[in-house]
């Protein structure tokens, strides 16, 4: 039973780190879409104007790393979870109400948190492009 919680509060905890991260990174990328707009090499010297560029767009792929290994963490404990419940399932033990969410949902919140994963990817990669 101590299992179950344990990997429950450990989805929560990440589920609100996931928040703040994601919170952080709608900053920064319109801190980057301000600084792109009102800025242009020509109010800059071109080594200024480019370091301001990267230092914006490098923090955003660090918030994105960080993301993706949140995301990841959090598909982990949905497995653990659907594990554990198999484990209940399989020795006659009951899942407390408030912890018992079906395998089918489980399932595709794991895959939709994949998705979530393959996009920060396919971000950052832009993100390294723009950076060329």
């Amino acid at each position: 039973m101590q299992d179950l919680e344990l990997t429950w509060e450990s989805y929560v905890f990440h589920s609100s780190q996931i928040i703040e991260l994601e919170n952080n990174l709608i900053l920064k990328v319109s801190e980057a879409q301000l600084f792109l707009q009102n800025n242009s090499e020509k109010e800059f010297d071109e080594a200024s104007y480019r370091f301001e560029k990267v230092n914006i767009l490098n923090a955003i792929i660090d918030f994105s790393n960080k993301l993706i290994l949140s995301y990841q963490k959090q598909c982990n404990l949905l497995s653990e979870i659907m594990e554990i419940q198999k484990d209940f399932s399989s020795r006659g033990l009951e899942i407390p109400p408030e912890r018992e969410v079906s395998v089918g949902l489980l399932e595709k919140l794991k895959l939709e948190t994949f998705n979530l994963i393959e996009g920060m990817k396919e971000q950052k990669e832009e993100l390294r492009n723009i950076l060329s």
